[in-house]
Formats: structure tokens, sequence, C-alpha cells
């Protein structure tokens, strides 16, 4: 849309499920990463207060959010991993037009359930030669299913479903072992009681 010689883009929050919605501060800058909480109030979208954003986990508000299920073979793995010993994981062409591998080297608490280490990202010329190296720390607890159901409980929320990934399967909620036949995300759609 253009408005008073100045390109804008409208920002038109629906009411729904899933609010507050989440979208950047400064669509127009590179470097801004900033994101704002919007929430659509009478025929107005805007950005959402605090008090605003709780009012969505009052009873009937709905929560969403995404995790993993730890694989204890891997946690097992990773329990012996040095700190510097990197395994490839994949490479691509990054956005200066370079190729970019990734490395990770990963190890497993098991007292605390965290996971710690470093990502390597690794940048070479078109000859090949590294032109750059990046190295990001990791840490992160894993959180098992049984946890995040006892917790849900805790906090007052009914886990609604799980779905798997993001093309629609869902767990059977009354079969555990319906689990098993999936590998990757778990969405989580929980309700306040």
């Amino acid at each position: 849309m253009e408005y008073d010689g100045k390109k804008l883009i409208v920002l038109w929050v629906y009411q729904g499920y899933d609010k507050p919605y989440e979208y950047l501060e400064h669509v127009d800058s590179k470097e801004s990463k900033t994101k704002k909480c919007y929430i659509r109030k009478g025929s107005s979208t805007i950005i959402a207060n605090p008090s605003e954003i709780k009012d969505s986990l009052f009873s009937g508000g709905i929560l969403t959010f995404n995790t993993f299920d730890p694989w204890p073979i891997y946690q097992v793995e990773q329990m012996n991993t040095p700190p510097d010993d990197y395994t490839f994981r994949l490479e691509y062409i990054n956005n200066n037009g370079n190729k970019e591998k990734i490395y990770n080297a990963i190890s497993y608490n098991p007292f605390l359930q965290h996971m710690h280490g470093n990502w390597k990202f690794v940048e070479y010329d078109k000859d090949g030669n590294i032109i750059g190296e990046r190295i990001r720390p990791l840490l992160m607890r894993q959180t098992y299913r049984s946890e995040i159901f006892l917790l849900a409980e805790l906090c007052g929320y009914e886990v609604l479903d799980i779905y798997r990934g993001y093309h629609g399967d869902k767990e059977d909620l009354n079969d555990p072992m319906s689990a098993a036949n999936y590998k990757g995300n778990l969405i989580w759609i929980l309700k306040k009681k």
C-alpha cells in the first residue's frame, strides 16, 4: 500500500485462538529483529501490553508451543562427546553466495538433562578456501513429554492435542504409544482450565 508517497505494510490481526500474534516491530529494517505482540482490539490492530497477553492465558485461553522428544540413544552417545569433537551436519550456499558447512559438538549431562556444546559454521570461497568461521554456543534443557503433561496440569492447563510436525499428523492422546509412529517436532495445544 502506498500512502503520502511512502510504501506501507498493513498488519491486520484477526481475532482467533492463537492470539497474541508476534511480528517484527520494524519490517523495513534489515538489522532489526525485534518482535512485538499484536492483538485485535475492537476494529484496531494494536501492540499488546503484558496484561492483554496474560488475558489469553485465563480460563479457556489457548497456549501453543513447539518441542521435540529427546532421543535416549543419542543422549548416551553425547554423554561421552568431548566439546571439540565436531560432527558434520549439512552444507548449503549462504546469503553471500558462498558454500558454508555446519558442524556441531554436543554433550549431554543426564543429571541436569542439559544438552550443551557448540555449532560451528565454516564459510568457503569459490576456490574452497576457508574465509570465515563462527562458533555459536548451545545450552538446552531436554524436557520429556511426561514432564510437560505434569507441568501443564500443575499450571492449570489441559493438553488438547499434540501435532507431529507441520503437516497435520496428530497423536492419539488416549494411546501414549502412538508417539512411536512419528519423529520430529511436537506442537502442543493446551487450554487453560
